[in-house]
């Protein structure tokens, strides 16, 4: 059995965390409804862009050497956290998506995460 080498790990978070949504969002049209389907769908777009946001903010922070990288980091991470709410109020009140499909689309990148834990922690030492 082949390890995922440790700088991998984001690129395998972000390709397990678009395979996980495109499969709970079959899955939720198959077996359930397109509402819920939806659901998952626009939690698991919010997750997955949300990763890649943190993801550009930090790069720029560690790596490019901001002139201010608290505040750098601060007003980002405060940017994105209304954007993130401003979205989720729209789909839940305006556009009556599933909550509960929302909410295990929102999960997608937590799955994803927890199932690279517990592959880590089972190939430890391999």
């Amino acid at each position: 059995m082949e390890t995922i080498k440790e700088p991998d790990h984001s690129a395998i978070v972000a390709t397990g965390s678009w395979c996980l949504l495109a499969a709970l969002t079959l899955g939720g049209a198959c077996f359930g409804s397109l509402r819920f389907a939806g659901g998952v769908l626009a939690g698991g777009l919010i997750a997955i862009g949300n990763y890649y946001w943190l993801l550009s903010i930090m790069q720029r922070v560690l790596y490019r050497q901001q002139e201010n990288p608290e505040r750098f980091a601060i007003v980002r991470y405060l940017l994105r956290l209304t954007v993130i709410g401003a979205l989720i109020y729209l789909l839940i009140v305006k556009l009556d998506v599933d909550i509960r499909g929302l909410l295990l689309g929102l999960s997608t990148l937590v799955l994803t995460i927890t199932a690279l834990a517990l592959y880590s922690l089972n190939t430890k030492g391999e």
